[in-house]
């Protein structure tokens, strides 16, 4: 069954004591999984964005398909370190990534319509996948979470995906499912109490993808899905089919 992973990285990670993953080993990983592809930012763009986004279509570029590329981006567009939002909207076509990322509790900026709407637009004319982190602990959940409705509501046509949901965010988890159809969630950190097979039982695979969780760490993901209390097509749907219909309904055309 063809797998895609729509939460890897490469480069030194900026959060963790570890060494660099190179995209040989990065590949050496997925071969061992048997993932197919991998969405993959580089984390050099985390603080320089247009070198490390650079690099990230270079590095996807010699892997044969097997590496799709995600840019990071933020709302900070001042022709600089992000091009302007009418130049950003052409170079988004120009170069067609895979999707973005957004992490704003890292990248240390308010996640809400005030402070991101120049870059959220750009992103719901493209309906572009947007993958975000909220981090790590309940304060930064917090922080993104409470927002992420308005958000949604506003620029309904970006799909989200959330990378971090877990056990201990079953009930946002549960309300985004429930009311907000354009967010997406990972399953790398879907752990405890069945949380996956009673998501998917109450709303469909529709709405999952696969990902890896820690350092691209597939083997506990792989888990949930291969055991998962649901159809063959369900998994199939979580496995690939979910991100080829996200990528589909992208609107490269000017």
């Amino acid at each position: 069954m063809r797998i895609v992973d729509v939460n890897c990285f490469v480069g030194i990670d900026l959060k963790e004591i570890r060494p660099e993953v190179t995209p040989e080993e990065l590949l050496a990983r997925m071969e061992v999984s048997g993932v197919t592809q991998s969405v993959t930012y580089y984390t050099l763009a985390e603080q320089q964005i247009r070198l490390g986004n650079e690099e990230m279509d270079r590095v996807a570029a010699a892997s044969g398909g097997k590496i799709l590329p995600c840019w990071i981006a933020s709302p900070y567009m001042d022709g600089v370190q992000m091009p302007l939002p009418e130049d950003y909207l052409k170079l988004l076509r120009e170069k067609r990534p895979a999707a973005v990322r957004l992490d704003p509790v890292n990248q240390l900026y308010p996640f809400d319509s005030f402070f991101c709407d120049e870059l959220l637009a750009v992103l719901d004319e493209l309906r572009i996948p947007t993958i975000v982190s909220h981090g790590k602990g309940k304060g930064a959940f917090t922080i993104l979470l409470q927002k992420l409705p308005e958000i949604a509501a506003q620029f309904p046509h970006i799909p989200f995906i959330l990378t971090n949901a877990s056990h201990a965010t079953e009930l946002a988890t549960y309300m985004l499912l429930k009311k907000r159809p354009s967010v997406y969630f990972a399953t790398g950190f879907f752990c405890g109490a069945g949380m996956l097979d009673q998501c998917v039982e109450r709303f469909g695979a529709e709405r999952f993808l696969f990902g890896s969780s820690v350092n691209n760490i597939a083997a506990g993901s792989l888990g949930l899905v291969y055991m998962g209390r649901f159809a063959d097509s369900e998994k199939e749907k979580i496995f690939h089919g979910n991100w080829d219909r996200l990528q589909e309904g992208i609107k490269w055309g000017s």
